[in-house]
This record gives C-alpha cells, sequence and structure tokens, in this order.
C-alpha cells in the first residue's frame, strides 16, 4: 500500500512538471484587433556570449527555456543576447502579421522552424516591415499547422520584447489603435509649443523659451522612443539614435531652469534654486561623458537623475506654494506629482520591477501630456496675473497722475499768480528802464546837432542809424572864427552805456574847442586823451573805454572853403577827388585814459578843388553781418560803393547807402551802430 502511495505521488508530480513545462499554444482570434503574446506563450533562453545560432537554440531542451514574465518578455537592462519561442496557430483562413513592439531594440531576428528546417528567416525585422511606421507588422507565410517562431534581440536600453499577432482583416484596425495616441500626443505638444512660441515674441519673458526648449526635448524623447525618427528622418536617424543621450539629456536641463525662472525660486527658495543648478550641472556632464562610459551606464544615470529632478521640483513648487500661497506653484506639485507616478512606473517596467502591461508604453505620453498642459495652465494664469497687476498698476498710475495732476493745477495756479506778479513787476521796471532810455535819448538828441544845421554851413549829409534806442556813435560839430570843425565817434560800447560816453566825448569837444579855442584837429586829439583821464579818475579800476575819432577842419566862410585840416584816431578820412579814392589812414591810438604821457596826433592837409568828397565814418557799415555764409560787408565793398556814388547829389548818396545797407542786413540783426557823413567841398 505504501508502494502504491508513493507511486502515484511521483506520478502526480512528474506529470504535474511536464504539464507545467508545456508550452502553451497561442491561437490567434480574428475576432480580435490583435493577439499578445503572453504569459506561457513565450519562453526564453538568455544568451551571455552572444554565441548560440538558431540551429543550437532549436536543439535546446525544454528544461533550457524559461518564462521570463507571466505578462510580456521584459528582461531589464542587459548586454545578453535573448531568444524567445512561440507557437501558433490560426483557425481563420488569410494572412497573419507579426510585430515587434518596441522599437528601441537594437537587432531582432525572426525564424520560423518546422520540422527542424528553417522555412523563414528575418534578419532585421523593422527592415521586413511593409510600412516605414513605427512597429510595423510585417507579412509571414502561410502555414496551414502549427507554427514555431524564434526571436532573437538585444539592446542597450532595458532589453523588452512586447509582441502582437494579428490577422490581416484586422490591420486598419490595428494601425489605428496602435498610432491613435502618438499623433494626438505629438499635435497636442506641437499646438502647445506654438501657442508658448507666440508668448514668448510677445511677451519676451525668457520662462517661456525654457518651456519652449523642454516641451521639444519631451518631444523630441518620445519620438525617438516610439521609434518615428527613422520615417522622420530617413537615412539620418543611425546618427541620432547611435548619440541618443542628446535627445534625453537636455529636457532635465530645460525642466531645472523653467522650474528656477517660473517658481521665482533665486528669490523664494534659495536652497532649492542651488540644488535644481546643481543637478542641472550634472545632467549636462552626463550628456558629455555619454562618448566615454557607454550609453547603458549614461541612461541609468539619466534615469536616476530625471527621477530626481522631477521630485525636487514637485518638493521645491510645494515649498513656494506654502510660503507664497501661488495658485500656479500648486499646479506645478500636481502636474510633478502625476508625471512622477507615470514616468516611475515606466522606468519601473524598463528595470522589470513591475509587470509590462500594454498601457505601460504610453506612461510617458500621458505623464508628459499632463504635465505640459498643466504647465500652459500655469504660464496662462501667470500672463492673466500680469496683466491684472498691470491693470491695477494702470489704475493706481491714473489715480496718482490725477492727484498729481490736481497738485500740479493747484502750483500752477499759484505759479501763474506768481508769474502774472512777475510779470506785471518787470514790465513796470521794463517801462521805467525804457522811460529812462528814451530819456537818455533825448538827452542825446540835444546834444548832437541836427542834420538841418549841419546844412547850413556844410554841403552834407549824415547816415546815422543807432543798434539801440540810444547810440555809441556820435558827430559833433562847430563853427568858429572862420572855420567848421566836424568830428565823428564811435564810443566803445553801444547802446546805454555807449550812450554815457557820447555825453562824455561830446563835452570835451566842447571845452576844447570853445572854452580853450583850439580848433586844429591834431590839437583838439592831444587835449582829448587827458581830458578823458581826468573826467574818469576816480573810477574805480582801470577804464578800458574810450573812442574811435576823425576830426577835419574846414578853414574859410562856410561853404567856400580854402583849406582842410584832418586827424584821427584810429578812424581814417575816406576822399574821392579828380575820380580817384584816397583813404588817409588814422593814427592807431584811441581816445583813452592814459597813465603815461600825453600822445601826439599826426595832422593832414588838402585843397579842395571845389569838388572833393569827403567822408568821416565809424566802423558799424563795414562790420554788418549778413549774407549766405553769414559775413561782413568788409571795408573794401564799402569804399568800392562810396566811389561810385561819389559824383551824385548828396541826398541821392544818403539813399543809396540807406537801401544798400538794408538789402545787406536782410533780415539779420544790426551788429553795431552805424554812423557816416559825407560833406562836398
Amino acid at each position: 500500500m505504501t508502494k502504491i502511495v508513493f507511486i502515484l505521488i511521483f506520478f502526480v508530480s512528474t506529470l504535474g512538471q511536464l504539464l507545467c513545462k508545456a508550452q502553451a499554444l497561442t491561437v490567434i482570434d480574428a475576432s480580435k484587433s490583435y493577439t499578445a503574446l503572453v504569459g506561457g506563450q513565450v519562453w526564453a533562453v538568455e544568451d551571455a556570449q552572444h554565441r548560440l545560432t538558431i540551429a543550437q537554440v532549436t536543439q535546446l531542451p525544454d528544461t533550457a527555456w524559461t518564462v521570463p514574465s507571466e505578462v510580456q518578455t521584459n528582461f531589464g537592462v542587459s548586454n545578453s543576447a535573448f531568444w524567445v519561442r512561440f507557437k501558433y496557430y490560426s483557425p481563420t483562413p488569410g494572412r497573419l502579421y507579426f510585430c515587434l513592439l518596441n522599437q528601441l531594440v537594437d537587432t531582432a531576428e525572426f525564424y520560423i522552424v518546422r520540422e527542424g528546417q528553417t522555412v523563414f528567416r528575418v534578419q532585421n525585422i523593422p527592415e521586413k516591415a511593409e510600412f516605414n511606421l513605427p512597429n510595423s507588422p510585417f507579412l509571414l507565410p502561410l502555414l496551414s499547422d502549427t507554427v514555431v517562431c524564434y526571436v532573437r534581440a538585444t539592446a542597450r536600453i532595458p532589453v523588452y520584447i512586447p509582441m502582437h499577432l494579428l490577422h490581416e482583416k484586422n490591420l486598419n484596425a490595428y494601425f489605428l489603435w496602435t498610432y491613435a495616441s502618438d499623433f494626438l500626443f505629438f499635435g497636442a505638444i506641437l499646438i502647445m509649443m506654438l501657442y508658448n512660441v507666440f508668448l514668448a515674441v510677445t511677451t519676451r519673458n525668457l520662462v517661456y523659451f525654457y518651456y519652449i526648449s523642454y516641451s521639444f526635448f519631451v518631444l523630441a524623447t518620445v519620438i525617438y522612443i516610439r521609434g518615428f525618427l527613422s520615417p522622420l528622418l530617413g537615412d539620418y536617424s543611425q546618427l541620432i539614435e547611435d548619440n541618443s543621450a542628446y535627445i534625453v539629456g537636455p529636457g532635465s536641463i530645460f525642466l531645472c531652469l523653467f522650474a528656477m525662472e517660473f517658481l521665482a525660486m533665486k528669490n523664494i527658495y534659495k536652497l532649492g534654486y542651488q540644488i535644481l543648478l546643481v543637478l542641472a550641472v550634472l545632467s549636462f556632464a552626463n550628456m558629455v561623458l555619454f562618448s566615454f562610459i557607454g550609453f547603458n551606464i549614461t541612461l541609468e544615470i539619466s534615469q536616476i537623475l530625471t527621477l530626481t529632478i522631477n521630485f525636487l521640483v514637485a518638493w521645491c513648487a510645494l515649498v513656494v506654494y506654502k510660503r507664497q500661497k501661488q495658485k500656479d506653484a500648486l499646479l506645478f506639485v500636481i502636474a510633478f506629482s502625476a508625471y512622477l507616478v507615470l514616468y516611475s512606473s515606466l522606468n519601473l517596467v524598463f528595470l522589470n520591477v513591475i509587470n509590462a502591461y500594454f498601457i505601460s508604453i504610453y506612461f510617458l505620453h500621458i505623464g508628459s501630456t499632463i504635465e505640459l498642459v498643466l504647465f500652459s495652465i500655469a504660464l496662462g494664469n501667470q500672463i492673466n496675473a500680469y496683466r491684472k497687476e498691470s491693470i491695477m498698476a494702470q489704475a493706481e498710475n491714473l489715480r496718482l497722475v490725477q492727484e498729481q495732476n490736481v497738485v500740479l493745477e493747484q502750483k500752477v495756479s499759484e505759479r501763474t499768480h506768481e508769474l502774472n506778479q512777475t510779470l506785471e513787476t518787470v514790465a513796470k521796471q521794463r517801462d521805467n528802464i525804457i522811460s529812462s532810455i528814451n530819456y537818455a535819448l533825448r538827452i542825446q538828441n540835444a546834444i548832437i546837432p541836427k542834420e538841418e544845421e549841419l546844412l547850413k554851413y556844410l554841403d552834407c549829409f549824415v547816415f546815422f542809424r543807432p543798434r539801440d534806442i540810444v547810440s555809441g556813435d556820435f558827430y559833433w560839430f562847430a563853427e568858429k572864427d572862420h572855420c567848421q570843425i566836424l568830428a565823428v565817434a564811435d564810443c566803445t560800447g553801444h547802446g546805454v552805456s555807449g550812450a554815457f560816453m557820447t555825453m562824455i566825448g561830446n563835452n570835451i569837444l566842447n571845452q576844447i574847442v570853445h572854452n580853450q579855442e583850439i580848433h586844429a584837429p591834431s590839437e583838439i586829439l592831444n587835449f582829448m586823451c587827458p581830458l578823458l583821464s581826468k573826467t574818469l579818475l576816480h573810477s574805480k579800476g582801470r577804464v578800458k573805454d574810450g573812442m574811435d575819432i576823425s576830426i577835419i577842419t574846414l578853414y574859410g566862410q562856410p561853404k567856400a572853403t580854402e583849406k582842410i585840416c584832418y586827424s584821427g584816431a584810429m578812424n581814417p578820412l575816406y576822399i574821392v577827388q579828380n575820380k580817384e579814392f584816397r583813404e588817409i589812414k588814422a593814427d592807431k591810438m584811441p581816445i583813452e585814459v592814459l597813465t603815461e604821457t600825453n600822445r601826439y596826433y599826426t595832422q593832414h592837409e588838402l585843397v579842395p578843388d571845389g569838388n572833393t568828397m569827403l567822408y568821416l565814418l565809424s566802423d558799424g557799415y563795414q562790420d554788418q553781418f549778413s549774407g549766405p555764409q553769414n559775413t561782413k560787408f568788409m571795408a573794401k565793398r564799402l569804399k568800392q560803393l562810396l566811389f561810385s556814388i561819389a559824383h551824385e547829389d548828396i541826398n541821392v548818396q544818403k539813399g543809396q547807402l540807406k537801401t544798400t545797407f538794408e538789402e545787406w542786413k536782410g533780415t539779420k540783426k544790426q551788429t553795431d551802430d552805424v554812423l557816416l557823413v559825407g560833406l562836398r567841398v
């Protein structure tokens, strides 16, 4: 009895082992979109040395094979090659397709073995695909009985080999089901990127640049993982795949920069800011080290850094929210919490910690979409906050401007009242000054002889044009003992100051000629300097004012001159006689206050011939500025003018001088006092 029990136990256990070791047959159900190869349907063998061939693999005993996973074929991160075996049968007539979903597998070889012979072999599964799309299925040979298939795969990232079988009538539905989520994801990311490009251009805020850059690299990473590089870039895709660390790595760097800028962490949470900055530098260093330490190590470091950065950004956003109560920071916390859960799950799938359900391949899609949508909402909220702040600031500015306007209006009213009072005072003072100047003019006019008085004794004209109301130029005349004395003087300055000197000069000439009975021009000039010095003796400091003067004495009865004597202090005498122009130069010694001995001036004599024109003048006419280049009239031009009109009547000459001066001056301001006396002897 005991022996029978042991025999039964042994038989049952052996039968159980055989049953457990029997590989399940995959029956393709044409009513479903696809049939996944899962559980006991797939057996696997690890080839650590990459030496096994298809012939050796087909000869391996069943005991060498293992079931890699209850759900999907996931071997984790490994440098080994893996062989998987499955059996299928289709009760529904029609063509069958095989699809390997993971595009990140480096090499994939497909074999069908029938009765110990390889009847179908594909060295590279993606190249056999009928469509240039990722995860594209390829057509299997038509076989009526049970088929045994072998797949050999290697990968630099976790060796994850999800496989599907499908009937030809489900091909369109399979494509729609496979790519719909990808294109929806790509479209959503592109729309958000374009929207934020518009915001970046309009606001010129650096945070949008970081967000756009982060979105771009998230999109590039998903395109790379889902295998869309080859359809998009063709022959260039392999170059980018070989340098994939430069696709995955920058996303973490721009994520750090975006979070630091958006949350203003430098001011609110400085410690978090510094840690994120260090992690960004480490992510950059990991990309640089890609060429030296290999892909697998770089990938593992990148996964650790990405998880750390996402967790830390969520933590920093939570700290900022607690400190500032910012709704945007709360959106960051929610976004990164969702992303962390999904991204962590995807990494755990890659590391073969949890089972790889089909939905896991879309964890990155879902997590990235949730994250970027919430980021966009946060950025939109920030714009709204800026807009509200701007509106409030404008309202506050308007209120301040209105208040300031009231204050300014009051001040303007006060200042206007003060200004009006000041203007009234200035107007009164101006009226007083003008009245004083006009009174000085009456005095000056009283001491300067009228032209009509000169005409009683001389055949002459006077062209007199003061620059201001009163003049610093003056002329003086006296008739004594059968001689007539005429002086033309140009005092230093003009206006009121010059007018005072004209009175002093007029008084000195009266003293010399009338009181001291001196008639010779040189003697008159010799006495003028001492008298001027005596008059200004009590002035403080040295007085530099004086006058330039020319004096002629006509000997004989009025209008019957027998002899002419001339002396000049700086002012010359112009003579037109016998159709010739002549100039008698003056002594270069002005009449001024002297500290040395008296000066002695030269006296010149000439005899008239009955048609001689004499001109005594100041320098005002020739010094008048005008013309295109704002130049002086000049003495040369004046001499030519006088010579050209000397033969004309006295009144005609005066009119011509006046017209020429007005035309030359035009709209320019008069430069100096103008005085010119012409007489015919």
